[in-house]
C-alpha cells in the first residue's frame, strides 16, 4: 500500500510511524558524530570562503534538520502506537539495539580511557551475551582469543601504533616492536 512520503502503510493498514521515528533517531546519532568531529578538521589559517568544515557542517546540520522533521511529524502517533493495548513492535528487540548504540559509543570511549585490550574483552563479552551465548567459553574464552587474533594481526603484523590511555597506559609499542623483530618484520 501507498500513502503519502510521510505516512507509510504497513500490512494490517497501520501508520509506520514508530519505524519513522527510529530511523529518525538513528539519522541523528550518526550526525551527532559526525557533528562532533567536524571542529577537528584542519583549516588553513585565514583560509577565505566556505573552508574545510563548511560542507561537512552544512550536510550534517542538513541531515539533521530533515531527520528532527521526520522524527516531529511522526513522534506523536509513534507514542499512540506504543501506548496502545497492542503495540506494533516487540520492544526486546528494540531494547536490544539501544543498548548496542549505548554500547558501541562506551566502547570507543573506554578504548581512549583503557587502551584496547580491557575495553574490547567487556565490549565483546557484552555482545555476545546481548545475542544470546552464554558459558564461560563462549563469554571470556572466545573473546580473550579473539583479541590475541586482533592484537597480532593489527599492532604487530600490520605495525599499528596504540595511543596511550588516559586513565590506563602501557607500552604496547615496545612490546609489538619486540616481537617483530622476533618474526622478522
Amino acid at each position: 500500500m501507498t500513502g503519502t512520503p510521510q505516512q507509510v502503510l504497513d500490512e494490517t493498514g497501520r501508520w509506520e510511524s514508530f519505524k519513522a521515528c527510529f530511523v529518525a533517531l538513528l539519522i541523528l546519532a550518526v550526525c551527532g558524530v559526525f557533528g562532533s568531529q567536524i571542529p577537528k578538521i584542519y583549516t588553513e589559517p585565514g583560509a577565505a570562503g566556505l573552508g574545510a568544515r563548511g560542507l561537512p557542517g552544512a550536510a550534517t546540520g542538513l541531515a539533521a534538520g530533515l531527520a528532527l522533521i521526520l522524527l516531529a511529524m511522526n513522534l506523536p502517533e509513534a507514542v499512540r502506537t506504543m501506548t496502545g493495548a497492542q503495540p506494533l513492535v516487540n520492544r526486546v528487540p528494540v531494547l536490544k539495539l539501544g543498548f548496542l548504540i549505548i554500547l558501541s559509543f562506551a566502547y570507543v570511549w573506554a578504548i581512549t580511557l583503557f587502551q584496547y585490550v580491557l575495553p574490547t574483552l567487556f565490549a565483546m563479552s557484552a555482545l555476545l551475551a546481548l545475542f544470546g551465548s552464554r558459558g564461560i567459553v563462549r563469554l571470556i574464552v572466545v573473546p580473550l582469543v579473539a583479541i590475541c587474533v586482533y592484537y597480532f594481526t593489527f599492532f604487530i603484523l600490520l605495525g599499528l601504533f596504540e595511543p596511550p590511555g588516559k586513565l590506563l597506559s602501557y607500552d604496547s609499542y615496545s612490546f609489538s616492536l619486540h616481537v617483530r623483530r622476533m618474526i622478522g618484520l
